[in-house]
């Protein structure tokens, strides 16, 4: 028999499911384009989607799933609620489009060790506004598979993108092991309250991603996903230090190291 969820988890679990239909993550989601097909109309099977592990956090119930993309206007299933496909096409890719999704994007870094996918995006989405797509890149070792400290971030509006670079967005996070260790040491109160607000704390950087120079960025744009490679050697590196001679240009060559050159500033 089938456990209902209900409250925080029914949300989490038609939001993710939302996202993984999206026009974002259709995009760059190999596997997904493989199980909708090119345009996103093709059945796939409902009981897939147990083996993803955001879902199955959250339950490995194939019937919590069907019910949970019923509530989903951009997705219909089939008669037996087994299968399921997106209700429209996915948009196709032009040049304006992705234009559009680079003026969406922004760099993130300065991110604390061992942050995940899903506290970013929680922070990200309280303080400035709603996402689209957040890639955060890890090291393939060791088996934690940490973030690299940074990530692409594409906001549903371009104007969240703008303030993104402009807010103060903090990271705090509270050391509850410590504080348990300390607790389990017989340390004295205010140790113990020492150790658990111990927190590290940092600024997140973010940055506009159409005013990062491709020397800046030059390991990053392939892991953005976004289509817009720079072409340069994977472990050469070179930096322009000419200025930009005109606002228009600017957006395209400007450095991040020099954040007035910006035609956003």
């Amino acid at each position: 028999m089938s456990t209902m969820l209900t409250g925080e988890s029914r949300e989490a679990l038609e939001r993710q499911l939302r996202f993984y239909f999206s026009d974002a993550n259709l995009r760059r989601d190999k596997f997904m384009r493989a199980q909708l097909g090119a345009e996103g109309r093709e059945w796939m099977e409902v009981a897939v989607f147990v083996r993803f592990n955001r879902v199955a956090a959250l339950t490995t119930d194939a019937t919590q799933i069907s019910l949970a993309l019923a509530g989903i206007a951009e997705v219909e299933l089939d008669e037996s609620r087994a299968r399921v496909r997106r209700a429209c096409a996915v948009a196709a890719v032009t040049d304006a489009s992705s234009s559009a999704q680079a003026r969406r994007t922004v760099y993130v870094e300065n991110l604390l060790m061992g942050t995940e996918q899903a506290e970013l995006e929680s922070l990200l989405r309280e303080s400035v506004g709603p996402l689209s797509y957040v890639a955060l890149p890890r090291f393939d070792w060791p088996a934690s598979r940490p973030s690299k400290g940074y990530a692409f971030v594409e906001f549903d509006d371009e104007r969240d993108a703008i303030r993104a670079t402009t807010a103060r967005v903090l990271m705090r996070r509270k050391a509850p092991a410590a504080a348990a260790a300390a607790a389990g040491a017989g340390a004295t109160l205010p140790s113990i309250a020492a150790a658990a607000v111990a927190a590290a704390a940092a600024t997140l950087c973010v940055r506009c991603w159409l005013c990062l120079c491709a020397c800046c960025t030059w390991p990053l744009r392939r892991e953005a996903g976004c289509g817009r490679g720079t072409g340069r050697r994977r472990w050469g590196r070179r930096r322009s230090t000419a200025r930009p001679t005109s606002t228009a240009s600017s957006t395209a060559t400007c450095c991040c190291c020099r954040p007035e050159w910006c035609s956003r500033a």
